[in-house]
């Protein structure tokens, strides 16, 4: 095959197929630059003698230099694939961390004419490696930024991603296991803290180990480590190895998480991030390649971060248990104690006015973690006073927050109550920062419904939001109870998806206007696809339909000073006792006595009853078994 050859095949002058592959086409248009090159590869057209100029003709050969090539097996795989797809052959050399071989390996590539070269420098002085080769007329590319990490495969970024992953599922108390003298491992480190501060986790909570040793394990056990990353697969192997010997379960006790640098490790017995090294040496090779045939070329390489064995990964040990999730209303309760409830035309003097955290999704969170399981909240307040008061409350009262949103365009809701005499109330509720909580809020929250059994939800926030936290429970295996308020009704779609609908007597009669019996109502929404209607009944008790069961409770045995949280105590303990294991008629009796007890105090938070308290009023009420 001769240079005439070429020329008649691609349609175009000898001189033409000249400058191409003499690197002299910049006059060239781009399509018959590609056509000439193409049959060029295809025929293997080489050394071109008659027409190259020395130091300019095309080799088709790429230089790759690597620092310690047994760690990039698959990037040099990627490398080769792109490679040989565009006809070019690949040199490979390692430095082995040495400046001299490094330099050598440079120089031999010169001589061998290479087209163009991918290195990875040893120390800072491997900078002047760029000039050289560009003397040579070599073009060139650095895969580090500095003598740091990758250029492109940022091991910062998959620092955080590890250590959000392990956040995300509730661990703060981590380890980082990297190699001090390793750059890539460095910035692994540096991201996995950027995303402890990002979390405001204390980096002091934080073990950083490079060595795993008998002093490494002191410090992991002693501050209670229950997630660990690192980026040697090796490494955390070896970690792994040490804690099941000291009887640790892998992970019910702690979740480990490494890099890997191919798909072999999805075989390891622990979880693990794939380092895309077969992918970023595809893009480095086609961006050379793109270079020496002035192609466009991509800037930045797009690093794909996703986990293997997720299964392998699991909450710390103190969220292994099932959770009660309850999205909701927040307010501040503004108790006006009156002898009577205002009517038109009348004016009530108030005797007395307390304000105390509230709303209903307040009350219900704080009633499920003063019986003992974890409460997630998620609720919508705003940067004023009553919203700081709020959050101080469920602080003492341990309700996780993580769902709280503070909201910047309104203020707090407000319930304004009424009590009389006789400790029934009236309610004038403002919504504020309720009417904000939207879809993507709890969207954006949707790890917290991974461990739900239960999630509690009322109808005093908008009805897409209830809709869609719906949705998700059951997509995650939770039970819904639904606790309708102040509507005329729920919608179908909402309805058929509610395992317990507990409305009060007035509620049920709002939705219920056409039917005038207790046990119709409730077999009308069972009918619609409720799985159990509780309808409370306030001195009486409540009543309890399903397809087993048709049962009157009655309430227990204590006085009414205010009956505000009486249901909000009721659906707490209801869930909290179900989650225990008690049956349905068992959980009923432990939920009436919750209620009787909050009902004799004021306020609903701090009228909420304890286990223990909860316990021995239980024993001691006059309740039927």
């Amino acid at each position: 095959m001769t240079i005439k050859d070429i020329a008649q095949l691609a349609g175009v002058s000898v001189s033409t197929v000249s400058k191409v592959v003499n690197g002299k086409d910049e006059n060239i248009n781009r399509e018959t630059r590609e056509r000439v090159l193409k049959i060029v590869k295809e025929y293997n057209y080489s050394p071109y003698a008659s027409v190259k100029h020395t130091g300019t003709a095309k080799s088709f050969l790429l230089g790759v230099m690597l620092n310690g090539a047994e760690k990039y097996g698959r990037l040099m795989a990627g490398m080769m694939a792109r490679a040989k797809e565009s006809g070019y052959d690949l040199i490979l050399c390692d430095s082995y961390g040495n400046s001299d071989t490094e330099q050598k390996n440079a120089a031999m590539l010169c001589r061998n004419r290479a087209d163009g070269v991918i290195w990875d420098p040893v120390n800072k002085n491997s900078w002047k490696l760029s000039a050289y080769f560009e003397k040579y007329g070599i073009k060139n590319i650095c895969i580090r930024k500095e003598v740091g990490e990758l250029s492109g495969l940022s091991y910062e970024k998959m620092g955080r991603a590890a250590a959000q992953k392990l956040v995300d599922l509730g661990h703060n108390r981590l380890a980082c296991i990297y190699e001090a003298e390793r750059p890539d491992e460095v910035c692994f480190l540096e991201g996995f803290r950027h995303c402890l501060y990002e979390n405001n986790i204390s980096l002091e909570d934080m073990v950083e180990i490079s060595t795993i040793d008998d002093t490494a394990m002191n410090r992991l056990l002693l501050k209670k480590v229950t997630g660990a990353a690192g980026a040697e697969p090796e490494q955390i192997m070896c970690l792994y190895e040490r804690l099941e010997r000291k009887k640790y379960k892998i992970p019910e006790n702690i979740s480990l998480i490494s890099l890997c640098p191919d798909e072999e490790n999805v075989f390891l017995p622990i979880a693990s991030m794939k380092i895309p090294f077969y992918e970023y040496g595809r893009f480095l090779c086609e961006k050379l390649i793109c270079r020496l045939e002035k192609l466009n070329e991509k800037d930045n390489f797009e690093l794909p971060l996703f986990f293997q064995q997720e299964s392998k990964i699991a909450p710390p040990p103190d969220h292994q248990k099932k959770r009660i999730i309850i999205v909701g209303n927040m307010n501040a309760d503004i108790f006006l104690s009156v002898d009577e409830c205002p009517q038109l035309g009348k004016v009530s003097v108030v005797k007395t006015c307390t304000v105390f955290p509230g709303g209903k999704g307040v009350n219900q969170a704080c009633g499920v973690a003063r019986l003992g399981r974890e409460a997630v909240l998620i609720g919508r307040i705003g940067r004023d006073m009553e919203g700081t008061m709020i959050c101080e409350s469920l602080a003492n009262n341990h309700v996780n927050v993580k769902g709280v949103l503070l909201d910047d365009r309104e203020q707090t809701g407000k319930a304004y109550i009424h009590v009389d005499r006789e400790g029934e109330s009236g309610i004038s509720i403002f919504s504020g920062a309720n009417e904000n909580l939207c879809v993507e809020d709890v969207r954006k929250n949707e790890l917290l419904f991974k461990n739900a059994a239960f999630c509690l939800l009322q109808t005093e926030i908008p009805e897409e939001t209830i809709a869609y936290a719906v949705n998700l429970a059951k997509r995650n295996g939770a039970q819904i109870m639904l606790k309708p308020s102040a509507v005329k009704e729920v919608s179908a779609s909402i309805i058929k998806e509610i395992d317990f609908f507990i409305p009060n007597r007035k509620e049920m009669s709002l939705l219920c206007p056409q039917i005038h019996s207790i046990e119709k109502q409730a077999e009308y929404y069972l009918d619609q696809g409720v799985g159990t209607v509780i309808i409370t009944l306030g001195q009486e008790g409540c009543y309890v339909k399903n397809r087993r069961l048709s049962r009157y409770f009655p309430a227990a045995d204590f006085p009414a000073i205010d009956t505000t949280g009486g249901a909000d105590a009721f659906i707490s303990a209801l869930a909290v006792y179900l989650l225990d294991g008690k049956t349905l008629e068992d959980a009923v009796q432990y939920a009436v006595c919750a209620a009787g007890f909050a009902v004799s105090r004021q306020g609903v938070v701090p009228a909420l009853v304890d286990r223990n308290s909860l316990e021995m009023y239980r024993k001691r009420a006059d309740v039927v078994q």
